[in-house]
């Protein structure tokens, strides 16, 4: 074997086909490595990825092509086969000695992330896995290659074929299809596709498995294809038993390792990692939860499916199943209340007995990051445990939530949220319990107040946001002092360094204290950010009990009108009611007596809309104050994952030098190199 290996390595680079090789393969990789890093500023070698293995199906041809069809041609082969050598160990002395060569290409490319490393920053484990998958798909194209090459005696024609396979390979995935029975079939042979893993961050012991079976199929079919050329009595049975036992092994792998997760996320934050709180929520599921995954063109997502497989992995009550929009138009009718228009390819549908929702795809990334997990385990949860959870939004009033992301993180969260207007709707439906007043410019008149009143008095909760910018809004200021509340026309700045940041154009965040409470618990080590706010004054009122939820220093100003008073300022407050048979009691110690005929009806109030902004611990409060008005047990909050822009700060002079010497350094060394050693043998 050392024989051959030595020999075929040797003829690499006695003869040009070794340098056309990695000369032309470093130019084409250097040029796809600057276009898909959009000039040397995007520090992510994703996209340059598959643009290399297009390269794979342009000069692998080259390198295979010869391998046994040249013995072929010159007769060699007879005396290969006649030698002490088994046929084992001439292939696989021809197949070493191109992976060597392949390995010199590959290492030529880290320059690439070394590249990315001094200039910028990005995930060292993604780039590893990347190179894993790219290095096993080159192992497997040159198998397939050197198949190829023992079929004829012709080079040009191994080419023809070798090309011609690499190119279906390549774009299979691009082909509409859609019987999913065949994309199933498509997918299971398809190594880009098993390559796809890699590429997001994935490793996966059954992907290295898969890759495995692919070299040792075609070692086997070389083989036969070698022996038979001798005339030596070659069963083809047992070959065939050979490529039957390494499919069924394959299956076998993938199965246990989707049955058990055997996946390692190698990705930037463990984008397709799933968190605790979905663990422990899926330790819960006691009855039969259906995902479907809806398609159309016949691909499923690798991202979704990768998620959607961590799920079932953890408990087996979770079924997976992809559902052809095309060919099963009688399955979608049974959900009558679903829209038909939101029943979209790559939409999730989540049925649990009676009770199902659809996800849509385009919530699965914002600009929070990707949040897959925060809506499909929300959705388990209100599937599972059958809970309907109501949030009305006021509008009318030029209110501006609508500014900010929080519908979509109640959303998030499965809240169904709806826009009410007061002056034509109702708001005494008994699922909706929660209605939302965000910075309104706009005064509710005397009937809208009316009916926000009958809606507390029933023991309903109300969440109010104002700024310092509000106009006179006397009905809803009237309609606080009710509750105790007295919002000042001021803007509240800190001067105790520690409980303020500056940030762009000298805004000032406010850190106020965090008093403790159910909904702030877990909040008390972490930061509440709030910009242009306006304290609230409370006065004690016999009937309701007020809490503090953030307060300013003893060192802050409210600046109103010309007056500056200096003091600790309440910028968020929550007031608690007991009411008894919609009549508001007189004395709390009556409550003692027999707690449970009270109603209780919440209202927090915030003096600034900022809160509502995705940053510290702001959007989880939000989430438990929500959560708490709605009285919603067991709550799951899981944040998006975030995804880091990965990029590179390379000025121009630099990024000519970087250019030049990936253009032309590398290239020019190799050429320089071949030129010397075929004029040193000519001489020979």
């Amino acid at each position: 074997m050392n024989a051959i290996f030595k020999k075929e390595f040797k003829n690499f680079f006695i003869t040009p086909i070794g340098y056309v090789y990695l000369i032309f393969f470093q130019i084409l990789a250097s040029f796809f490595f600057v276009r898909t890093t959009n000039e040397l500023s995007y520090a992510d070698m994703s996209g340059s990825f598959f643009f290399f293995i297009l390269i794979f199906v342009l000069l692998i041809p080259v390198l295979t092509m010869r391998l046994i069809s040249e013995e072929k041609k010159n007769k060699t082969d007879q005396l290969l086969l006649t030698s002490p050598i088994s046929t084992f160990e001439i292939v696989i002395g021809k197949y070493l000695a191109t992976i060597c060569l392949f390995t010199i290409s590959v290492i030529l490319t880290l320059a690439f992330p070394i590249i990315i490393m001094i200039f910028g920053k990005t995930s060292i484990l993604l780039i590893t896995s990347q190179y894993i998958g790219f290095f096993m798909l080159g192992m497997s194209f040159i198998a397939i290659g050197m198949y190829t090459s023992s079929l004829t005696e012709n080079q040009i024609i191994s080419a023809i074929i070798s090309f011609a396979s690499f190119l279906i390979i390549f774009f299979i995935e691009w082909v509409p299809i859609n019987n999913t029975s065949l994309i199933k079939l498509v997918d299971a042979f398809s190594l880009i596709k098993h390559y796809e893993n890699f590429n997001i961050g994935i490793l996966s012991f059954s992907e290295f498995f898969y890759f495995l079976t692919i070299i040792s199929i075609f070692f086997a079919l070389t083989i036969k294809n070698l022996k038979s050329i001798n005339n030596k009595k070659y069963s083809y049975v047992i070959t065939i038993f050979t490529i039957s036992l390494l499919i069924f092994f394959n299956i076998v792998v993938n199965y246990v390792c989707d049955k058990f997760d055997l996946k390692f996320d190698l990705s930037a934050n463990k984008i397709y990692t799933i968190s605790k709180e979905t663990k422990d929520l899926l330790k819960k599921i006691n009855k039969e939860i259906l995902i479907y995954e809806v398609i159309a063109d016949g691909r499923t997502s690798k991202e979704i499916e990768n998620f959607i497989k961590k799920y079932t992995s953890c408990n087996n009550k979770i079924k997976y199943e992809i559902i052809n929009l095309n060919d099963n138009l009688d399955f979608f009718k049974k959900y009558n209340d679903i829209n038909q228009d939101n029943i979209k390819p790559g939409n999730l549908i989540i049925e649990c007995n009676d009770k199902h929702k659809i996800i849509s795809s385009n919530s699965f990334v914002s600009e929070e990051g990707i949040q897959i997990e925060q809506k499909l385990t929300s959705t388990i949860d209100s599937v599972f445990n059958n809970v309907e959870n109501h949030v009305m939004f006021s509008v009318g009033h030029n209110e501006s939530f609508n500014n900010y992301s929080i519908k979509e993180m109640l959303e998030c969260e499965n809240y169904t949220c709806t826009n009410i207007d007061l002056t034509v709707d109702n708001i005494d439906d008994e699922k909706k319990n929660i209605l939302i007043v965000v910075d309104p410019e706009l005064d509710f008149s005397e009937s809208e107040i009316e009916k926000i009143k009958k809606f507390s008095d029933s023991g309903k909760n109300l969440i109010i946001f104002l700024s310092p910018f509000n106009k006179k809004l006397p009905n809803l200021t009237n309609y606080l002092k009710a509750w105790g509340i007295e919002p000042q026309d001021d803007f509240v700045i800190e001067t105790d360094g520690k409980m303020y940041q500056m940030i762009n154009n000298g805004v000032q965040l406010l850190l106020p204290d965090i008093s403790y409470h159910e909904t702030t618990s877990n909040l008390i080590s972490s930061h509440i950010f709030l910009t242009r706010a306006k304290s609230l004054k409370f006065n004690e009122i016999e009937n309701i009990n007020t809490l503090t939820f953030f307060k300013t220093s003893e060192k802050s100003i409210s600046k109103k009108n010309k007056e500056n008073n200096v003091g600790s300022f309440n910028l968020g407050l929550l007031s608690t009611k007991k009411i008894k048979n919609n009549l508001e009691i007189q004395e709390l110690k009556d409550v003692e007596e027999n707690d449970e005929k009270f109603l209780e009806s919440n209202m927090m109030t915030f003096g600034s809309p900022s809160i509502l902004m995705d940053i510290g611990a702001n959007i989880k409060f939000l989430i438990n104050a929500v959560n708490f008005l709605s009285k919603k047990e067991d709550s799951i909050l899981i944040s998006a994952k975030i995804i880091t822009p990965f990029t590179m700060e390379i000025s121009k002079k630099n990024s000519d030098y970087i250019k030049t010497f990936l253009f032309l350094g590398i290239p020019s060394l190799f050429l320089l190199s071949g030129v010397l050693i075929l004029k040193r043998r000519q001489r020979n």
